[in-house]
């Protein structure tokens, strides 16, 4: 199966292309002297071009403002713009990525083919590429966290999907009573400057497709998949926003 590429990857890889040709022709005197910190300040604005193409593709907000903002401060005296660095146009972004996230529906549906009937743990086993694209488009359970803390127990003898959205809050899922009857599920995460904890089954094994900008993944615990041969696929966004798995 041929692998898609994400976009993402192609402008880090033209980024970091360019930086070792500006590096050599530099060295080799082609490239005019330029200040190191000039140098530095142009590849800090390029390398937030993915962020912001990324964000714009999935209309992560904070992944749009932010990296303007970053560039506003940056060429503040190109721009003129140095009376609005360095915190005005960052609390700007701040407030333009809350109140867009607010207004914007969050039942936006990511970009997804047509299911083909195939199951997830087929292509799991035959060890075949698949991405977030190759998910079933239902969904059971949706949870919405905004601007608060919250907590979820999901005691569903027959789960299969789950949508959870949090902004500006922090939630936690625990799926430890939970029952897989068939062979996978689906959690379909969104996040913005948020703290999100999953507590999963050990005997599960956790596919993880989830795209974190400005945050991460951490997994804590012991996991016992071999035993029930249930996996469960988390993918979505994340930004500015920690996600931990909690194997119980």
């Amino acid at each position: 199966m041929k692998k898609k590429s994400s976009v993402k990857y192609i402008l880090f890889g033209l980024f970091f292309i360019i930086v070792g040709a500006c590096i050599i022709g530099k060295a080799a005197g082609v490239l005019p002297e330029i200040n190191d910190v000039a140098m530095l300040k142009v590849l800090l604005a390029l390398l937030l071009v993915p962020v912001f193409v990324e964000g714009f593709v999935h209309l992560i907000f904070s992944c749009i403002f932010f990296p303007m903002a970053i560039w506003v401060i940056i060429f503040d005296k190109q721009l003129g713009l140095e009376w609005m660095t360095p915190w005005p146009v960052l609390g700007a972004a701040l407030f333009l990525s809350l109140g867009c996230s607010l207004l914007v529906p969050r039942n936006i549906k990511w970009m997804k083919r047509q299911w083909n009937g195939d199951t997830l743990m087929d292509r799991y086993e035959n060890q075949e590429h698949w991405t977030e694209e190759d998910m079933p488009e239902n969904s059971d359970l949706k949870m919405n966290t905004r601007f608060a803390g919250s907590s979820r127990y999901i005691n569903s003898e027959d789960f299969r999907s789950c949508d959870i959205n949090c902004s500006f809050g922090g939630t936690k899922v625990y799926f430890d009573k939970a029952v897989i009857q068939g062979r996978s599920a689906n959690i379909r995460l969104k996040a913005e400057f948020s703290g999100v904890e999953l507590y999963i089954p050990k005997e599960w094994t956790v596919k993880n497709m989830l795209r974190c900008k400005m945050g991460g993944l951490e997994e804590k615990g012991e996991k016992n998949a071999a035993k029930s041969g249930k996996f469960v696929v988390l993918t979505g966004d994340t930004s500015f926003s920690g996600v931990t798995i909690y194997y119980c």
